[in-house]
Formats: C-alpha cells, structure tokens, sequence
C-alpha cells in the first residue's frame, strides 16, 4: 500500500486494521502491532479452551471486508494467524512468539485466512528445515526500542498470572480494487 497509494493510506489502512482488531476482542485484551504489518493479540483468561480460535475466526471475518480508505480507494486484506497458549514451560515471552511465529507460518502455507494452533511437533519440523539445520545458533528476533509506542509489554506475564495466549499475526499483500 504504501508503495502504490503512498504512507498517508498505509497509515489510514493500519488504522482500520486495529479498530476492527480491537472489535474481535474483549476490553481485557490487547491488541499490538509490532512492526510493518505484524500484530499480537494477547487474550487475557479466554473463558472457553476454544476462545483463541473463536476470536482468530472473528478476526478472519473482520479483514474480509474491503477497506474504504479516506483517499477514496478501496483494498483488500487477509491473514495468516499462528496461535499459541501458554503453559508453564514457557519462561520468556520470546518463546510465545516464536512458537506463535512457526504456527504462523504454518498457516500461511495452509493459504490464505487461515489460523493454526501451534503444536511442538511444529517447533521440531520448523528446526530441522532452518538453514544449517541447526548446526548454527538461529538469530534473535530484534526487540523493539523503547521508544517505538508499541512496545512488547503486552506478551509479558502479569500479576495475575502468565498470559493464556498470544496470537501473533502477519497480513499479506494488500492490493487496491479498481
């Protein structure tokens, strides 16, 4: 988008992506975007074991529909959605999201608007096709600087608990209707 129609409508169009974002979820949840066209969604104590797949199906729904940007153009989007719920053995957020990151991928070689559960079988596939086969340390992600106003405090365990789920989220190209 914003190569084609420029960073006014890019930015127009992350906007509108989180306002229907934030509509998929209660207000004890959170939604973040974390850089480019990346978000996380952080579902705090889903009331159902399937909640995580409900909210990743409304979401789905939501971003079907075209967007209607203030320059007049109207696009069109879709999502890959890795979902990952927490459990004792995650010791730092970085490991919900890379889990979250390889359910993501998963889906998004499922096709399009599509959501997938993470399992550690995928953890395992996602390894032994990385290059080098791990005979080579994977890199960090990058965290993100302090001052960018999203930061990762959202995937963080609260005084209530570890979090009971993140979703992490990527759209794929975007293109206007004409």
């Amino acid at each position: 988008i914003n190569d084609s129609l420029g960073h006014s409508a890019g930015d127009d169009l992350l906007l509108q992506l989180s306002k229907r974002l934030l509509g998929c979820v209660r207000l004890v949840d959170t939604v973040a975007r974390l850089g480019g066209d990346e978000f996380t969604v952080l579902l705090e104590a889903p009331r159902e074991p399937d909640g995580p797949a409900r909210v990743a199906t409304r979401m789905l729904e939501a971003l079907k529909k075209p967007f209607v940007l203030r320059s007049g153009h109207t696009v069109f989007s879709s999502a890959s959605i890795g979902i990952v719920t927490s459990s004792p053995e995650y010791k730092h957020p970085e490991e919900l999201l890379r889990d979250a990151d390889t359910a993501m991928y998963e889906a998004k070689a499922a096709g399009r608007g599509q959501y997938v559960m993470f399992d550690p079988a995928m953890r395992a596939r996602a390894m032994s096709t990385a290059p080098g086969s791990m005979s080579q340390p994977m890199k960090p992600r990058p965290s993100i600087p302090a001052a960018t106003p999203v930061e990762p405090e959202p995937i963080m365990p609260s005084s209530t608990g570890p979090p009971s789920g993140v979703t992490r989220r990527t759209f794929h190209r975007m293109r206007p209707s004409s």
